[in-house]
């Protein structure tokens, strides 16, 4: 089988929901009454793996390989869930994924769990530490591998040959931000912010300052590179 050919099938009256399930949904999110509540399934790549039988280090090997992986996900998605989901009919979205990792601005290191992946060491021990900690330029770290790996992706993206019932889907790359500067924080520290937030407010302030600081300067760097809309920064 080719890994670059792919091909995704659905019965063509599920697609033709599209335009009642995008009124459900605008209904919900405008406080409107719809037709039924909707439902659509939140979906990691561990939930995903598991379905397709995936190996889950595969997943975080390269660029190319999480590519693929993803491409998979997709077909295995439209071809498996009945949920509220629009299919796109004219596109693929691919992006790097760390999966549970935050924090990844700041020198961080990971620890793989077995069954989930990698997620992100405590950086800081002591509230002392956060005066050390310096905020890196977006393309620092581990989040800056995550920019490289959008590269990557967007250059391999041409490659692959996808079809949904024979149309075929433009594979498109993009990459964005994570979580928010809390979870951030959390990651940096774990536990021991909430009670650093009682023992040492300030260094709790102060590391809050540098998380947001890089945390709006990722966002900034991602969306000027993908053409995203500046809102909200």
């Amino acid at each position: 089988m080719d890994s670059r050919r792919i091909a995704i099938t659905c019965p063509e009256e599920r697609l033709e929901q599209n335009a009642a399930i995008r009124e459900r949904l605008r209904a919900c999110q405008e406080f409107r009454v719809a037709d039924r509540v909707p439902v659509v399934f939140s979906l990691g790549f561990r939930f995903l793996r598991e379905a397709r039988g995936a190996p889950i280090g595969d997943y975080f090997q390269n660029p190319r390989t999480q590519l693929e992986q993803q491409l998979l996900n997709h077909k295995w998605v439209v071809e498996h869930m009945m949920d509220d989901r629009v299919t796109d009919l004219g596109r693929v979205v691919v992006s790097p994924d760390l999966q549970d990792v935050r924090g990844g601005y700041f020198p961080i290191r990971t620890v793989w769990t077995e069954g989930v992946g990698p997620m992100a060491a405590p950086l800081l021990e002591r509230p002392e530490d956060v005066e050390a900690l310096e905020v890196p330029p977006p393309t620092a770290n581990l989040y800056g591998l995550r920019i490289e790996w959008y590269h990557a992706m967007r250059d391999m993206a041409g490659e692959y040959e996808v079809t949904l019932n024979g149309r075929p889907l433009e594979v498109c790359p993009t990459v964005s931000g994570l979580g928010g500067p809390f979870p951030d924080a959390y990651a940096l520290a774990r536990e021991r912010i909430f009670y650093w937030v009682h023992e040492a407010p300030e260094a709790v302030h102060r590391l809050m300052d540098k998380v947001t600081e890089a945390f709006i300067a990722y966002h900034r760097y991602t969306r000027q590179l993908t053409g995203a809309p500046m809102a909200n920064l």
